[in-house]
């Protein structure tokens, strides 16, 4: 897919009309593990301000200013106008974005594939949409690197740190995020880690560490990205 490459982040925002499905509100995802949802393939029908400030708007009325808020273990978001509580928003921050030729909307991600010296990888359970097994990953900032994306969010997500090999990057439909976005180019790296696995800790962003063989981690049900990075590049993970 040729894509057109607009900035929509804080540090270079423009203001451009796109269209969006409505989901109904107060409705969750379904199966979100397999990138079908409610809230899949949103197509905003708003103006995106380019004020330099950090937006958060309403999957359902479009209203700016919703809060994010703890249910329980998860992270969702109110919004004060139409008083529902979802588990997506459309924000814009610093992270890479931009619209592409059929204006639909992507984000950057990096993810890293965490295997101990027993063959097993890193997983854990989102708290934020979608709420599935998941490695550690997230956005690619504005003006940071795949690679430098990847080690910042394995630092921040179970604090370990070291040298990350690239296992390819791909442009992926269907993979809805939290933050409005249905398209990602995701970039997965993969890293070795023999050290005491006990002590790794995640964030607030998931729940406990699991080590888990690949096969096991899809018959727990993985987001979709993570289990369509795993089909792809499943010669080189199993090696």
């Amino acid at each position: 897919m040729a894509l057109e490459w607009y900035s929509i982040s804080r540090h270079a925002p423009v203001a451009q009309w796109i269209e969006r499905r409505r989901p109904k509100a107060g409705v969750g995802g379904s199966n979100p593990s397999r990138g079908t949802n409610k809230h899949c393939f949103m197509k905003i029908d708003f103006i995106i301000p380019n004020d330099n400030q950090m937006h958060r708007f309403c999957v359902v009325c479009s209203a700016d200013g919703v809060k994010q808020v703890k249910d329980g273990s998860q992270t969702k978001y109110r919004c004060g106008v139409c008083k529902t509580l979802n588990e997506r928003a459309i924000y814009f921050d610093n992270h890479k974005s931009w619209i592409d030729s059929q204006k639909e909307l992507w984000h950057e991600s990096s993810g890293v594939f965490v295997r101990n010296n027993q063959g097993k990888y890193l997983f854990y359970k989102r708290t934020e949409w979608p709420f599935s097994l998941t490695v550690p990953s997230g956005h690619v900032d504005t003006g940071e690197s795949p690679e430098a994306a990847a080690k910042r969010e394995l630092q921040e997500e179970t604090g370990i740190s070291g040298d990350l090999i690239l296992l390819g990057s791909a442009e992926v439909n269907g993979d809805s995020c939290s933050a409005g976005a249905d398209y990602h180019l995701w970039h997965a790296f993969i890293m070795d880690f023999y050290k005491d696995k006990s002590k790794v800790v995640i964030s607030e962003e998931g729940k406990k560490a699991l080590w888990l063989s690949l096969d096991e981690a899809q018959e727990q049900g993985l987001v979709f990205v993570v289990d369509y990075i795993i089909k792809k590049y499943i010669d080189e993970l199993t090696t």
